[in-house]
């Protein structure tokens, strides 16, 4: 029997798509400086960009464990998802090698915060409170949306569809406030993990989930015969929380703008190229609205 592993999405309801999330790095203040030195010409190897990193010839970076995005049980891998490919060959790019720190949405977020790291990577959305802390300047790598996932026929793509019906969420999501409004707090019910929401709906006993997209996507993919379909929730101008963009980056070090020019050039590139829909495509990430925004 094949063995799926399973998404733990409360660390993304705690950090991932929270937006409101607390830091605890924010009166200790960013690093205030990067002592590395820039990437240099080596042997046959010469950097796409100019950016220098907390350590040389290294860059050092935060995962938040999260599939599709990343995966690793430690800081010697191995590591999965198609954010840690991405980084990889970015790093090749410019003559570097990747020191990974897996681990919970906080954890990794208050390395990023206080610049222990150089950059931040998984499905990380770019909010007004994480400006405060990290350098967030960048061209998106992706847009992410609410997505319903249910076993209705044809899906559920709108919050005026889950009126009257039983709908999970993850406990501290951002989602849940506006949810509670838009199907009253009897029919909202709330889990401490999406995987144990998509089980519920699998099992029939609630009709529809409400978590980030790119992650119930995954899910999805990897559970055919749970026959759940995910759909992006259409915009609603009542409910903007739940069906407004998100802007999907990989913070860096305050101190380091040229390295947030830099991952912003290299997305640019991804996306430009089609790399990035092929990555997103194997994970069962389909959808043009996460390439084109609305």
């Amino acid at each position: 029997m094949k063995t799926v592993k399973t998404i733990r999405m409360i660390t993304s309801g705690a950090c991932g798509l929270l937006l409101a999330c607390t830091f605890a790095a924010h009166a200790a203040g960013p690093s205030s400086s990067v002592t590395g030195a820039a990437p240099t010409t080596s042997g046959n190897c010469t950097p796409e960009y100019d950016f220098p990193t907390i350590k040389k010839g290294v860059i050092q970076v935060a995962g938040m464990n999260e599939l599709p995005s990343f995966l690793a049980s430690s800081s010697s891998g191995p590591f999965e998802g198609f954010s840690a490919e991405l980084m990889n060959e970015f790093a090749k790019k410019n003559c570097l090698t990747v020191q990974w720190t897996p681990g919970t949405g906080p954890a990794t977020q208050l390395l990023a915060a206080n610049g222990k790291v150089d950059a931040w990577v998984g499905i990380i959305i770019a909010s007004p409170a994480r400006a405060k802390v990290m350098n967030l300047e960048q061209h998106q790598l992706y847009f992410e949306f609410a997505g319903i996932a249910s076993k209705s026929a044809n899906g559920y793509d709108s919050v005026e569809q889950l009126r009257g019906k039983k709908v999970g969420a993850v406990t501290g999501s951002n989602y849940v406030p506006s949810l509670q409004e838009a199907v009253g707090k009897d029919n909202a019910k709330l889990y401490q993990s999406s995987d144990e929401a998509y089980q519920d709906i699998a099992n029939g006993r609630i009709d529809a989930v409400i978590t980030p997209s790119t992650p119930q996507g995954y899910w999805v993919q990897q559970h055919p015969n749970a026959h759940v379909v995910s759909k992006i929730v259409k915009e609603d101008t009542k409910y903007p929380v739940l069906t407004q963009e998100y802007k999907v980056v990989w913070p860096v070090n305050k101190a380091n703008p040229k390295l947030a020019e830099a991952l912003s050039s290299y997305f640019k590139q991804v996306n430009t190229s089609g790399e990035l829909k092929t990555l997103l495509n194997a994970k069962g990430i389909t959808d043009e609205l996460h390439f084109t925004g609305r």
